[in-house]
């Protein structure tokens, strides 16, 4: 419990010195930092760290049984079905940042300046939903092999090098809080490869072009998907939609995210990515369980 202790801390700790340095900076800063922080790490509690938390009592019971080949397998699963949420997320976030903070915050009472400010801080954060996704799901699967020492270590030498860059960028350019959020996204980039790196050390046995192939199946579709967001809200901004009100603003979030997500799960579709049968098979889990509830 110590080590875990430690670590829950050390979040606190990040979040302190990253918000101490940013009511140093000119006025308002601190409150759009914490906004920024709010608004992108909400889908990294729901997603990512619901995901890892439910499977922490099957990852143990695998390790339990010594099970190490069943064990590996499903810590893969867990990871890419994360993956396969959170990468369509990160790209929601990033493609419909000004809409997202608008209808959020509110158009106005939340002036242009502020929104045009807090989506750039996005822009440099929006990376950490899928690097929290790792995250959340390799600590776990140390947790469940009784291991805290190797997450901790990791996180004490991501928040050191996060915290370093941040002071420097805020120090040194005019960056402001653009350079803390490229400070915990750096911090989160070094923390999601130290896991990787050691999960893959202490599980033998990897098929790294099993893999690599599997990722870019969920990397290609996001791209795709990315493209159609952008020129779909392009095209449909002032010519379809007067996004100067809000109904209008929500209508064009509304319909370009569906055509763009739709268009991520076709081509994934395609590609024959493993996690939509997963999720296929947990909709009709449920639909059935609903039924009888119902009956």
């Amino acid at each position: 419990m110590i080590p875990r202790s430690i670590s829950t801390g050390l979040g606190e700790i990040e979040s302190f010195f990253s918000l101490r340095w940013a009511s140093l900076l000119p006025a308002g800063s601190f409150a759009l930092y914490s906004l920024a922080l709010q608004l992108v790490f909400l889908p990294s509690r729901i997603f990512s760290t619901t995901i890892s938390q439910a499977s922490l009592p099957a990852l143990s019971k695998r390790l339990a049984q010594n099970q190490m080949t069943k064990f590996k397998s499903l810590v893969i699963k867990i990871l890419f079905q994360a993956l396969f949420l959170s990468m369509p997320v990160a790209v929601i976030f990033l493609i419909y940042r000004l809409p997202i903070i608008r209808l959020v915050f509110g158009s106005k009472n939340f002036p242009w300046a502020a929104t045009k400010k807090l989506a750039q801080t996005v822009i440099f954060l929006s990376p950490s939903i899928v690097l929290q996704s790792v995250i959340q799901v390799l600590n776990r699967a140390f947790y469940a092999a009784q291991n805290t020492k190797t997450p901790l270590n990791i996180s004490l030498k991501s928040l050191g090098v996060g915290l370093a860059i941040a002071y420097i960028l805020v120090k040194f350019t005019s960056l402001e809080i653009f350079g803390l959020a490229i400070g915990i996204t750096v911090s989160n980039f070094i923390q999601a490869t130290d896991l990787i790196t050691s999960f893959s050390l202490k599980i033998n046995q990897l098929d790294y072009k099993k893999l690599i192939i599997r990722f870019t199946k969920i990397l290609i579709p996001s791209i795709l998907m990315a493209l159609v967001a952008w020129a779909s809200v392009r095209l449909s901004d002032q010519t379809i939609f007067d996004t100067t009100r809000t109904l209008n603003l929500l209508l064009l979030t509304a319909t370009t995210s569906v055509l763009s997500f739709a268009v991520y799960l076709f081509v994934a579709y395609l590609f024959k990515v493993k996690e939509i049968k997963d999720i296929l098979k947990l909709l009709k889990k449920r639909s059935k369980s609903f039924d009888l509830s119902k009956s």
